[in-house]
C-alpha cells in the first residue's frame, strides 16, 4: 500500500507549455485516406475483363470520388469479399460474365448489378436468374443516370430512424437518437462564421477531387451559397443531403461537425417559415421509402410506441410520391416498402416543419420538410393492397418532449457541460464517442473561452486514448498544477486529473505511481461536501485495474465489485460507465478461471453498450473480444468465432487499422479459426 502521506510533487520540471507543441493551422485538419470512402454511400466497382471499356470507365468516375476498376476475376472478388461492410454497386461489362456473377450475387454487401454491353437482347434471361441485375445499358449515359438513381435511392431508404418501443423503460432509448439530438442541441448554438463555411468547401474540394461532377457542384455552392435558401440546396441535387444524411446515420461525429453552420442554417430557416406560416388545421403527408426486413419487425414491435427521423424529413402532400418511392425500393430484394401516412397536427409539434414547395428546388413534389428528431406515435401497420413487400404505416405526430424521454440522455447531455463553451462540449461529446481524429482542434477552439486546466485535462485524455502517454502525462501534470492552486473550487477537477493520471501510469505499468495518484483521487472524492457516487465507482474502478494489470486477480475484483456497487447507487442506468465495472468484473472472473460468471458479467456490459453506445463504437467491439475469450476458454469455439468475427467488424469501422486493440481481435479470430475447423 501506498503511503498517501508521502509526496511526489507536481512540478514544472522546466516542462515547456504541451500546447505550444500542438499545431492547429486551421480549423479543418488535413484529409485522412478513408475520408473519400467514408464520405460514399456505396462503393462503386467495375470489372472489365478486356479493358475495351476503360475510356468510358474515366466518364462514370465523374460522379464517384473513387471507381475500382478490376480486370481479373479473382482481384474482383477478393475485394468484395473483404468490404463485408460496404454496399457495393458492382458494373461489369459484357454479357458473358455469369462465373463473376454466381460468385457474388447473392453476397450482403452486394446491392445492385450494373451490365454494360452492346447486346440487350438477353436482358430478360440475366435479369431472371440475377435479380440483382437492375439492367443492360449500352450506352454509358444512360448507365449513369441507372446509377445515380441507384445512389439516391439507397440514400432515401438510409435515412436515419429510432424506434422507441411501448411501455419501455425511458433508459432503453436508441443510442443514435441520443447523440444526434446533443449534437444538434450544441450546434444550434454556435455562432458559425464564414471561416468555417470556407473550410468546409476547401475540404470538400479535397474530398471531390477526382469526382469532376461533385466538384463542379462545390464551385456553384462556394459562389452562390448565400444567393440561396438552405432550403433550395437541401432539395437541389448535390451532394449535401447525401453527406448529411451519411454523417448522422453513421454518427461521424467529425463531418458532422463539419456540417453544423449547414445544420445550423436549414433548421433556422425552418422554424422561421414555420413561424411565418402560421399552419393551424390538421393535415396528412406521405413519406415512401425502403426499410430492412429487420427494422420492419422491429416497427411491428413498436406499434403503440415512438418512432423518430433523426435526420431533416422530407414528406409530401402528393401520396402518388410517396407510393413511387415504395415500390423503387422494393428493387432490392433485401427491403421491403414503406409508405408512411402522417397525420399531423400543428398544436401537438415542438419541432419545426414547414411548406417548401415555394423556396425548394422542387415545388412540384408539394414538399413538407421537418427538422430533426421528429416523433411521432406508431397507430398501424399493415400490408397495402395485401402485397407483403410494401407496407402502409400509419403514424401521429406527437408532442413528446426530446428532454423527457429518457434519463440516459440527460446523464449524457450533462457529462458535455452544458455550461460550457460549445466547442469545448463538442471536444467532450467526441470523447464519449470515442471519436479521436482531429478533437484537439475543438478543445484548442475553446480554450480562450474555458478554463485552461480544463483544456489541458481533456488533452491528456485524449493523448491517453491515443497512447500517447507520456504527452498525456504532461498534460495531466499542468491540468493539476492549475487546479492545485484553488483546490476547494476545482476538487472534484482535480480528484479526476488524479485519476486520469493514474490511469496512463497504469497503461505504463508503473504501478505504484498508479496507485499513489489514485488513491488522492479516492481521497479527495470521500471527504468531498457532495458525495458522486459515480466519481467515487471510478476511483475504486481505477484501484482495481492497478491490481488487475499486477495479476493481483482478487483483490481486483473486490475494487471492481465495490466500484459497481457503489455506481448502482447513482441511479443512472445503463450508461456506459456502468458497463465499464460490468466488463471490469468479467475480466477477473475470467482470470479466475470462473467462466460462467465471466460470460453473464461481459454479455451484461455488452447489452448496456449496445443500449447507451453508437453500434459502430470500439467499446463494444471490445466486449465481443471478451466474450470470444470466455466462449474460447468454455471450448465452445463455435461462438467464440462468431463473437471474435464481430470484434473485428466493428473494430475495423471504430478503430484506425493498426491499432493494437485491434490486431489483438483479428490474432484472436485467427487462433480459433486455426485451433479447431470441425467447428467451421
Amino acid at each position: 500500500m501506498v503511503d498517501m502521506n508521502s509526496d511526489e510533487t507536481i512540478q514544472s520540471d522546466n516542462i515547456s507549455d504541451p500546447l505550444q507543441h500542438l499545431c492547429f493551422p486551421q480549423y479543418i485538419g488535413s484529409l485522412s485516406t478513408n475520408d473519400y470512402k467514408q464520405l460514399q454511400n456505396v462503393e462503386q466497382i467495375w470489372f472489365d475483363k478486356s479493358l475495351v471499356n476503360r475510356s468510358k470507365s474515366k466518364q462514370l468516375s465523374g460522379m464517384a470520388t473513387d471507381m475500382n476498376t478490376f480486370t481479373k476475376h479473382e482481384q474482383c472478388i477478393n475485394f468484395i469479399n473483404v468490404n463485408r461492410n460496404t454496399k457495393i454497386h458492382l458494373i461489369v461489362s459484357g454479357c458473358d460474365q455469369e462465373n463473376l456473377l454466381s460468385s457474388v450475387h447473392d453476397l450482403q454487401q452486394i446491392k445492385f448489378i450494373f451490365i454494360l454491353c452492346d447486346d440487350n437482347c438477353r436482358h430478360q434471361q440475366l435479369t431472371s436468374k440475377w435479380p440483382k441485375i437492375i439492367g443492360i445499358y449500352t450506352k454509358v449515359s444512360s448507365l449513369n443516370n441507372a446509377l445515380r438513381d441507384a445512389a439516391r435511392l439507397y440514400e432515401r431508404n438510409s435515412t436515419s430512424i429510432s424506434f422507441i418501443m411501448p411501455n419501455s423503460q425511458l433508459n432503453q432509448l436508441d443510442p443514435t437518437f441520443m447523440y444526434t439530438q446533443i449534437f444538434k442541441e450544441i450546434l444550434l448554438n454556435i455562432q458559425f462564421e464564414r471561416k468555417h463555411i470556407k473550410a468546409f468547401w476547401a475540404y470538400s474540394r479535397r474530398m471531390f477531387c477526382k469526382a469532376p461532377q461533385n466538384l463542379s457542384v462545390v464551385h456553384e455552392l462556394q459562389q452562390s451559397y448565400h444567393k440561396k435558401s438552405p432550403i433550395w440546396w437541401y432539395t437541389y441535387d448535390s451532394f449535401l443531403y447525401s453527406m448529411l444524411n451519411h454523417s448522422l446515420r453513421l454518427m461521424d461525429g467529425d463531418m458532422i461537425i463539419r456540417m453544423g453552420f449547414f445544420i445550423n442554417d436549414l433548421h433556422h430557416q425552418i422554424d422561421q417559415l414555420h413561424r411565418s406560416q402560421l399552419p393551424v388545421s390538421k393535415f396528412i403527408v406521405y413519406r415512401g421509402q425502403g426499410l430492412s426486413k429487420i427494422d420492419l419487425s422491429t416497427m411491428q414491435q413498436s406499434k403503440g410506441g415512438l418512432i423518430s427521423f433523426n435526420s431533416f424529413l422530407s414528406t409530401s402532400k402528393t401520396r402518388r410520391l410517396a407510393v413511387e418511392f415504395a415500390q423503387g425500393a422494393i428493387t432490392d430484394p433485401e427491403l421491403v416498402g414503406i409508405i408512411f401516412i402522417m397525420r399531423v397536427d400543428p398544436t401537438q409539434s415542438k419541432i419545426p416543419f414547414a411548406s417548401v414547395e415555394d423556396v425548394g428546388c422542387f415545388p412540384a413534389e408539394n414538399e413538407v420538410l421537418f427538422s430533426m428528431h421528429t416523433i411521432f406515435l406508431v397507430d398501424d401497420i399493415n400490408p397495402m393492397d395485401g402485397n407483403d413487400r410494401i407496407h402502409e404505416v400509419n403514424l401521429t405526430l406527437t408532442n413528446s418532449d426530446d428532454n423527457d424521454l429518457n434519463v440516459l440522455t440527460d446523464q449524457i447531455r450533462q457529462e458535455t457541460d452544458p455550461q460550457a463553451n460549445e466547442w469545448y462540449r463538442l471536444g467532450l461529446l467526441l470523447l464519449r464517442l470515442g471519436q479521436l481524429n482531429r478533437i484537439e482542434k475543438f478543445f484548442e477552439t475553446a480554450r480562450t473561452r474555458s478554463h485552461p486546466g480544463l483544456i489541458y485535462y481533456q488533452l491528456g485524455r485524449v493523448k491517453d486514448a491515443r497512447e500517447e502517454y507520456q504527452k498525456a502525462i504532461r498534460l495531466h501534470k499542468k491540468a493539476i498544477k492549475i487546479f492545485q492552486k484553488n483546490s476547494s473550487i476545482h476538487e472534484r477537477h482535480l480528484a479526476n486529473a488524479y485519476n486520469e493520471l493514474s490511469k496512463t501510469y497504469c497503461s505504463m505499468n508503473l504501478y505504484s505511481k498508479a496507485l499513489l495518484f489514485a488513491q488522492r483521487a479516492l481521497q479527495i472524492r470521500q471527504k468531498s461536501r457532495v458525495l458522486n457516487h459515480a466519481d467515487l465507482a471510478m476511483s475504486y474502478n481505477s484501484i482495481g485495474n492497478i491490481y488487475y494489470t499486477q495479476r493481483i486477480y482478487d483483490q481486483a475484483l473486490l475494487s471492481y465489485v465495490k466500484a459497481l456497487k457503489i455506481y448502482q447507487q447513482s441511479q443512472v442506468y445503463n450508461h456506459p460507465d456502468l458497463a465499464l465495472m460490468h466488463m471490469s468484473i468479467g475480466n477477473s472472473y475470467y482470470s479466475l478461471h470462473s467462466y460462467e460468471e465471466a460470460l453473464v458479467s461481459h454479455t451484461e456490459a455488452l447489452k448496456i453498450r449496445q443500449k447507451s453506445l453508437p453500434p459502430k463504437h470500439r467499446d463494444i467491439a471490445a466486449s465481443y473480444n471478451n466474450i470470444g475469450l470466455v466462449y474460447e476458454a468454455m471450448k465452445d469455439y463455435y461462438n467464440a468465432r462468431i463473437s471474435y468475427e464481430m470484434a473485428v467488424d466493428i473494430g475495423q469501422q471504430a478503430l484506425p487499422p493498426d491499432h493494437q486493440n485491434l490486431r489483438i481481435c483479428r490474432k484472436n479470430l485467427e487462433h480459433i479459426k486455426q485451433a479447431d475447423h470441425a467447428f467451421i
